[in-house]
């Protein structure tokens, strides 16, 4: 009806509405009884009759039913049905058979078994769907899930006479609140964890370790009693950003405090992180499913947790003294007969004249037992990656380096080799606040300035004094990669540092966070396959069990990566590469969903679980050896080592806020493809 016609229609006494009714219906008969087939429906399907001469057999027959047409006729003649269906089927279930030679059925399956079909070919006549009324006394005949739907049908039919919304468009409103709510969660949960990690490497050197650890303790509690305590949305998503920020600074403060142990303790951090993942998830499930416990007491117990982590870091976790790396100065440490000058060395660096840099001074090279003759290079150099430089060795005023490092010319090399050690990190380590002896003071500027004079004038006075490193600070010369171990490194430092570590490390983490993130948040939920051809029971099982793979090859990765596999600082963009390609197979199985009974062109849901694994097992090789090449590269240099550390982690967060960004998009995209194109609904039942 037009609108002026409803409009008519609500002012007729109930008699004219009861005639007008009649008459309509009359009409409605008339047409119908000119089509050349019979029709009937229910809530799921459609049923057509079409008569044709006695004796016909089906291999006389044409007939061809698709999604979102019919046609139906008889060989070499015109067709008896030939259009577009008023809605789309399922063309799986749908069939048809010949009876008694003379009567074809066609049984259609409606894609939405929800509504009503006003006809069966677009452009024949339709029906008034809205005065469809079943009966209540054949209500009660019906089973229940039929019952619920007609019932459906007749609160629809009342809306749209009321001109209020139906029940779809209430639904459809509802699903967008929560996906807006959603959208929001996710957005307070990952943006203040970047927000940290993308500053706090410039001035969270400021705040010393036991305040960094404190703070993240207070947070991650705070966090979890808001959520769990909280009945207001908006409170709650405070706590979720108070769990984001102490998420962010926590990694932060012990990648940055791993700089000060040796290059196992990242592979160690790197596996705590990838079973934090298991646990938390297996812990979560036994309290909640298995015990019984309610959301809110399951956050309460799991709360007590980040006190644990006060309780690690100040009575479990020792000082690094005794697990300083000084493995990396064994040459230098079994050589104790050569000799260095810093101050001649630094002359003979910071001349920059042609004649100081064509001349040949001894050096002596990490990687050479004995001293070598070579072209002078920067001081700072010998402090850089393996390889990179050496330490210009000045025949003036020779010096043993044993009286550099404080110790004498008699003494052991386990002597030799705890003094050398303090000297290139002790320092680094007392300002950062990791002792936990009150000893968190800078040296006094004048004594260090009166330490490297004395330094110039006796080496032998070094043992106590700030210059007791292998080169005095006053006499390095400054490199973007190499800061002084006892001084703040500029700002225009750090910003020229985290620059250079964009292409080696950053990008490559970054794109393989995107990826997997994307993949898990975007795709995996309508990666779907029919109960009866899964282990299931339940349709969400699936994504609990795709979580679970995932973070068992993190776990897996993170803890063994490092010692199965060869470095792979220099080669980290083939997992970014290989996880891009994960991506791409996973979708592909999304958009072909349909295919093979609902399975995809991957056909059991084994590959899928493969694929998952893989994914995790690259993801958590990415990390961990990005974290094990800049310890490397930066392990003669402390305090870039620890800004380096901390700086790369925003790759990761940016990487995961892409993913999310984009995953809000895609998910709903995709599960409409499904729905819409291939007629498949099951990620539809996922989110009921």
């Amino acid at each position: 009806m037009s609108d002026k016609t409803e409009l008519d229609y609500d002012s007729m006494t109930p008699d004219q509405q009861k005639a007008h009714d009649v008459a309509l219906r009359m009409k409605e008969e008339e047409e119908q009884a000119k089509l050349p087939y019979k029709w009937k429906q229910t809530l799921n399907d459609v049923d057509v009759t079409v008569l044709v001469p006695k004796g016909t057999r089906g291999k006389d027959l044409t007939i061809e039913i698709k999604k979102q047409s019919l046609k139906v006729g008889l060989k070499g003649q015109p067709l008896i049905i030939d259009g577009a269906l008023f809605k789309d089927i399922k063309v799986d279930d749908s069939t048809w058979t010949l009876d008694n030679q003379q009567e074809i059925n066609i049984h259609l399956e409606k894609l939405k078994g929800t509504e009503w079909w006003k006809c069966v070919i677009q452009g024949h006549p339709e029906l008034d769907t809205t005065k469809i009324n079943p009966e209540n006394s054949k209500l009660s005949d019906l089973d229940g899930e039929t019952r619920s739907m007609v019932e459906k049908m007749m609160f629809d039919q009342q809306q749209k006479a009321a001109g209020k919304p139906s029940s779809d468009d209430i639904k459809k409103a509802e699903a967008l609140k929560k996906f807006q709510q959603m959208g929001v969660v996710l957005l307070a949960d990952i943006l203040p964890s970047l927000a940290i990690k993308a500053t706090a490497p410039y001035f969270i050197h400021k705040v010393i370790y036991p305040v960094r650890i404190l703070l993240c303790a207070f947070l991650s509690i705070s966090a979890v009693m808001i959520i769990g305590l909280a009945d207001s949305i908006p409170i709650r998503i405070v706590g979720v950003m108070m769990a984001s920020l102490s998420s962010g600074l926590g990694e932060l403060t012990f990648l940055m405090l791993s700089s000060f142990y040796r290059i196992g303790m990242i592979t160690a951090w790197s596996s705590g992180t990838g079973a934090a993942g298991l646990i938390g998830a297996f812990m979560f499930l036994a309290l909640t499913t298995w015990i019984g416990l309610s959301v809110t007491t399951s956050l309460g117990v799991v709360s007590v947790f980040p006190a644990l982590l006060v309780f690690a870091y100040f009575i479990l976790l020792g000082d690094p003294d005794s697990d300083t790396p000084v493995l990396d100065y064994e040459q230098l440490i079994a050589a104790p007969t050569a000799v260095t000058s810093p101050p001649a060395a630094a002359a003979a660096t910071s001349a920059g004249s042609p004649s100081s840099s064509s001349s040949t001074v001894p050096t002596f090279s990490l990687g050479s037992p004995e001293p070598i003759h070579s072209t002078p290079t920067s001081i700072s150099a010998a402090l850089g990656p393996p390889g990179i430089g050496t330490f210009t060795i000045a025949p003036q005023a020779p010096t043993s380096i044993n009286a550099l490092l404080g110790v004498s010319d008699s003494s052991d090399e386990a002597s030799r080799r705890a003094a050398l050690a303090r000297s290139s990190t002790t320092l680094a380590m007392r300002e950062s606040g990791i002792y936990k002896d009150r000893q968190h003071r800078r040296p006094n500027p004048s004594q260090q300035h009166q330490g490297n004079t004395n330094n110039d004038n006796n080496t032998n006075a070094t043992n106590n004094q700030s210059s007791s490193s292998l080169l005095s600070a006053s006499n390095r010369h400054r490199h973007p990669s190499v800061s002084p171990d006892h001084e703040e490194i500029p700002l225009s430092e750090k910003l020229e540092l985290a620059r250079s570590l964009i292409a080696p490390f950053m990008g490559p983490l970054c794109l393989v966070y995107f990826a997997e993130y994307t993949m898990n948040q975007g795709v995996l939920p309508v990666l779907l396959f029919p109960l009866p051809q899964t282990p299931f029971r339940r349709m969400r099982d699936h994504y609990v069990t795709y979580a679970a793979l995932y973070q068992l090859g993190v776990f897996l990765s993170r803890s063994f990566a490092s010692t199965l596999l060869p470095r792979l600082d220099n080669y980290l963009w083939w997992p970014s590469a290989l996880q891009l390609l994960n991506l791409a197979l996973a979708l592909s199985q999304a958009l072909t969903q349909a295919q093979h009974n609902g399975t995809g062109w991957m056909r059991s849901i084994v590959a899928v679980f493969a694929l998952i694994l893989w994914e995790g097992l690259l993801g958590g090789t990415a990390y961990v050896h990005t974290y094990l090449g800049i310890t490397a590269q930066f392990q003669h240099d402390p305090k870039g080592k620890e800004f380096a550390l901390g700086v790369v982690g925003v790759a990761d967060g940016l990487g995961i806020t892409l993913a999310g960004l984009v995953s809000l998009w895609l998910e709903p995209t995709l599960c409409q493809d499904q729905v819409v194109r291939q007629g498949v609904e099951l990620c539809q039942k996922m989110a009921e």
